[in-house]
C-alpha cells in the first residue's frame, strides 16, 4: 500500500517497486502487463533500475512481445546510469549478437567493467571466455559505497534526511542555505541563518525577499537567491511543508509584465511542459511553481499507475494550446521507452502545435532535434543550476496570448 500511494504521487522509486510486486506477485496478483506499464512509467522518469527490468520484459517476452534490439537498447540506457545488471546483460547481448551486432571485445570491455563493480556473473562469462580477470578493488569499493547510499533514506548532500521543511533544526537550515551554491560566500550566509536562530518552520515563513532582509543581515540578491533555491527543493520533493505566497521571484517589473486579468490564464488542460524526465523535471517543477504563483498552471506527465503513458501524454498534447520545450541536451533523442520525447517533438512538428523553446543546452545531441530546432528559432536560454530566468514567465504569457 505504500508503494501504491507513492506510485499514485508519481515517485519513480515507488512506481518501479509496485512493479516489482506485481512481476513477482508479492501482495497482489501477479500480472506482467501492470508491472511492464509501470515500469515503462518509473522509466520514463529516468529511473534506472526500473529501466533494466523494463529489459528484461523485453528480452523474455514478460508481459511484451519479445524485442532484443528494444531490450539491448534499454540495457544501454540502464548501464550509462551506472546499472551494474545492466552492464553486465549488455554485455551478454553483445557476446550472443542478440538485439546488436556480435562484438566479443565489446562483450568483454562490459563484462570487465561490470567486474569492476563487484557483478560475480561477469567474473563467471569472463571465465567462460578463457579470461582470467582480477578485478579492481578501488572500483569495487565504489560500488559498495554507491549501493549503501542509495539504501540511506536522504536528501540532496549537506540537506536534512527529512523533507518536510517545517521539521528542520536551526542547524539543518544552515546546513542546506551552505549547500545552495551561492559563491564565495556561502558559509557566511549560512552562518547568518544560524545566528538569527532560523529553523524550517521560520524558513518557509518568509514571503519575500524584504522578510529576509529584515530577520537576516545578507544582501537583497542573497536573499532572492535563497527563496527562489528553497521553493525549488520543495517542488522537487513534492512539499514537505508548504511556503506561503511569496512576492518575489521570476516577476520581471510591472511596467512589462501581463497580469492574469489582461492575459488568458494558461491551464494544465492548455499548457503542456514537454521535457526528459531524468533531465530536466527539477526545472519544470520550478517553473510550474512560479506559473502558478501568477495564477496559470501547466501539466507535467503524470499517470496513474499501471496506465498507458503513450496514451496520456498523446491525449493531453492533442488539447494543448501551447507546448513548453525543455529543451535539454538529449531532448528528442530516443528514449528509455518506445514513446519519449522524440515521438513527442514529431507530434508537435506534425500537428503544428505552437511551441514555446526553453532551450538548456549549448548545442542538442540529436540531429533531427536541431533540424527541428533550429538556431532561427526565437528562444529563452536557461541553464541547469541557475535561477528560472526574470524574463521567462511574461515571455511565456505573450506567446500564449498568439495560441488562443
Amino acid at each position: 500500500e505504500c508503494y501504491r500511494k507513492g506510485a499514485e504521487e508519481g515517485d519513480e522509486v515507488s512506481l518501479c517497486s509496485l512493479g516489482l510486486c506485481y512481476d513477482n506477485g508479492t501482495g497482489v496478483g501477479k500480472n506482467m502487463k501492470v508491472a511492464v506499464q509501470l515500469y515503462i512509467q518509473a522509466a520514463y522518469k529516468g529511473y534506472p533500475i526500473a529501466v533494466y527490468n523494463l529489459g528484461n520484459c523485453y528480452e523474455y517476452g514478460e508481459g511484451v512481445k519479445v524485442d532484443k534490439k528494444e531490450a539491448a537498447a534499454l540495457y544501454s540506457q540502464a548501464a550509462d546510469k551506472g546499472h551494474v545488471s545492466a552492464i553486465c546483460s549488455l554485455g551478454l547481448c553483445y557476446s550472443a549478437g542478440n538485439g546488436v551486432e556480435q562484438d566479443i571485445g565489446k562483450a568483454i570491455e562490459l563484462y570487465k567493467k561490470a567486474a569492476d563493480l563487484g557483478n560475480p556473473l561477469a567474473m563467471r562469462n569472463l571465465g567462460e571466455l578463457g579470461i582470467y580477470y582480477i578485478p579492481c578493488p578501488l572500483k569495487q569499493e565504489q560500488s559498495l559505497r554507491q549501493k549503501e547510499e542509495e539504501e540511506e533514506v536522504k536528501g540532496e548532500a549537506g540537506v536534512p534526511a527529512s523533507t518536510n521543511m517545517e521539521e528542520w533544526t536551526v542547524d539543518q537550515v544552515t546546513a542546506f542555505i551552505s549547500n545552495m551554491g551561492l559563491g564565495p560566500k556561502s558559509a557566511e550566509f549560512a552562518a547568518k541563518f544560524g545566528e538569527a536562530i532560523v529553523n524550517g518552520k521560520e524558513l518557509l515563513s518568509y514571503t519575500s525577499v524584504e522578510d529576509v532582509m529584515e530577520e537576516v543581515d545578507i544582501p537583497k540578491k542573497a536573499a532572492r537567491l535563497i527563496l527562489e533555491q528553497r521553493d525549488a527543493y520543495l517542488a522537487k520533493v513534492g512539499g514537505g511543508g508548504h511556503a506561503t505566497s511569496p512576492t518575489y521571484g521570476a516577476s520581471t517589473p510591472s511596467s512589462s509584465r501581463l497580469s492574469t486579468s489582461s492575459c488568458a490564464r494558461m491551464t494544465e488542460d492548455s499548457v503542456f511542459i514537454s521535457l526528459r524526465f531524468g533531465e530536466a523535471m527539477e526545472e519544470a517543477k520550478q517553473l510550474k511553481a512560479a506559473l502558478q504563483r501568477e495564477g496559470h498552471d501547466a501539466y507535467i506527465c503524470e499517470v496513474a499507475p499501471g496506465d498507458d503513458i503513450e496514451e496520456v501524454v498523446i491525449k493531453r498534447l492533442d488539447a494543448a494550446k501551447m507546448v513548453i520545450i525543455m529543451g535539454t541536451e538529449t531532448y528528442g533523442s530516443e528514449g528509455t521507452v518506445k514513446f519519449s520525447t522524440k515521438e513527442e517533438l514529431r507530434f508537435i512538428m506534425e500537428e503544428e502545435k505552437p511551441f514555446f523553446l526553453v532551450k538548456m543546452c549549448d548545442r542538442f545531441k540529436d540531429a533531427g532535434t536541431r533540424f527541428k530546432l533550429t538556431a532561427s528559432k526565437s528562444y529563452i536560454m536557461w541553464k541547469k543550476g541557475t535561477p528560472l530566468p526574470s524574463n521567462l514567465i511574461s515571455e511565456l504569457e505573450k506567446k500564449y496570448i498568439t495560441c488562443i
